[in-house]
């Protein structure tokens, strides 16, 4: 009997020294595959770049990248279900961002904040010293963004400390009227971006094959941008309606740097570039101000049924 027990305990660690390896096994089988689709990627990015993206050795890249993300993309989902994502959410913090909408959107939007300030700044700055009315045109509108993430993002904090129920409601609402004077303000950038594009063939230019991926972002944030302005109504939130607002506005922005962009790299002259510009930048500017005038429309009504 006592050999039989001491058989089953070797067993025992043998089988959890296995089960360590394997694990070990499990995390590193996957490198070469992660390292190869990142060599590749970059690869095929630099030859576009350089604009040697139609020869043979940048299509090869192409195909070995495409070929190790395809391969890549299982691994890091399984990774990232097995491992990654519960030690993520022991964390605290990262917990609740998982779970809380408003808070993950506000930490969002201190990012979205960073990343317009240096935008601003350096279009304004490319502006000075080029003598470019475009890119001085480009840091007002990113100033102006950058101001109404600031507005929000202050109040919020400010909010945080009222523990009334109809005084913090109050709080969101002037948010929300203050959020849509700054959106008309923003729509006046918007039309004289939309007034160089169209009398002054200004507009954004990417080389080469970068266009390619200029355009799958602009459809990323713009989905990604209504399916979290409609999620919203659910929330009941009125900060958080206000933000998606603002991201939904500047997601219809990208739309006709877009499309400016895919005229300069693609037009073969028989497109009249200046109707579509004009009524691309109307419909964007119609829908920008339609949500100011809602929001103001809203925050005035609801601030009603709370004092009288």
């Amino acid at each position: 009997m006592r050999a039989c027990k001491r058989i089953v305990e070797i067993g025992d660690g043998i089988g959890e020294i296995s089960m360590k390896k394997k694990g070990l096994f499990y995390l590193l089988e996957p490198v070469p595959l992660y390292l190869g689709a990142a060599i590749f990627l970059i690869a095929a990015v630099a030859f576009q770049i350089a604009g040697k993206g139609t020869t043979v050795t940048a299509y090869t890249a192409d195909a070995l990248a495409l070929y190790f993300s395809c391969r890549a993309v299982p691994s890091l989902h399984r990774l990232w279900s097995k491992r990654m994502k519960p030690r993520l959410l022991s964390v605290k913090r990262i917990r609740m961002m998982a779970d809380d909408a408003q808070y993950r959107t506000v930490l969002f939007t201190y990012g979205s904040l960073g990343i317009n300030v240096l935008y601003a700044v350096s279009k304004l700055v490319m502006g000075c010293l080029f003598s470019s009315l475009w890119f001085i045109t480009l840091a007002g509108y990113y100033f102006i963004l950058s101001l109404v993430r600031f507005m929000i993002l202050r109040a919020e904090r400010r909010g945080g400390r009222i523990a009334e129920c109809e005084a913090k409601r109050l709080h969101e609402l002037r948010i929300c009227r203050n959020s849509a004077v700054l959106l008309f303000l923003l729509t006046g950038a918007v039309l004289a971006m939309i007034w160089l594009v169209i009398y002054r063939n200004e507009g954004h230019r990417y080389p080469g094959s970068i266009i390619y991926l200029a355009a799958l972002f602009t459809f990323y944030k713009i989905i990604f941008a209504s399916v979290n302005l409609h999620r919203t109504g659910k929330t009941g939130s009125i900060l958080l309606a206000s933000i998606r607002q603002i991201n939904y506005a500047d997601a219809l922005v990208s739309v006709i740097s877009l499309q400016t962009a895919m005229f300069a790299s693609f037009s073969d002259g028989t497109t009249d570039i200046r109707l579509m510009n004009t009524l691309t930048g109307n419909a964007v500017c119609i829908l920008i101000l339609l949500m100011a005038v809602h929001m103001m429309r809203f925050s005035a009504r609801e601030s009603r049924k709370i004092r009288f």
